[in-house]
């Protein structure tokens, strides 16, 4: 990931406190360089959901950009950067990478995870 597109994931993040931030990144290569932020339509502190019309979208426009959808991010605003049950049990996507940013603590916190079948695997995360 770019350091440009993990500052665009935690400025998102905190100006949607008190809620959760949420959004897709997408990049080629292996390379996630853009953040698509989406609203969190639950609009709470403890959960985040996208529509499917902002899902669709994502995917269209990062097609027509020749790029590939990478993972979906996620803030936890009073909890740390490790997925919550609601995390692993709604988890529609796990084909993708999942980023959770903590804003518990003094400064944000980024951690990247693999979430498939209820199994959680923290990877690292490469910053360009």
């Amino acid at each position: 990931m770019t350091q440009h597109a993990q500052r665009q994931i935690i400025n998102h993040c905190q100006h949607e406190l008190p809620f959760e931030a949420c959004g897709i990144i997408s990049g080629r290569n292996g390379k996630a360089d853009t953040v698509w932020p989406v609203e969190n339509i639950s609009r709470s502190t403890v959960a985040f959901s996208m529509s499917i019309e902002d899902i669709s979208y994502v995917f269209e426009q990062s097609e027509m950009r020749r790029q590939s959808v990478m993972g979906i991010y996620h803030s936890h605003p009073t909890a740390y950067a490790v997925p919550s049950r609601g995390d692993i049990a709604y988890n529609n996507y796990p084909n993708l990478a999942h980023i959770i940013v903590s804003l518990s603590g003094r400064n944000p916190t980024m951690k990247l995870y693999e979430i498939n079948r209820g199994r959680v695997r923290q990877l690292t995360l490469k910053l360009y």
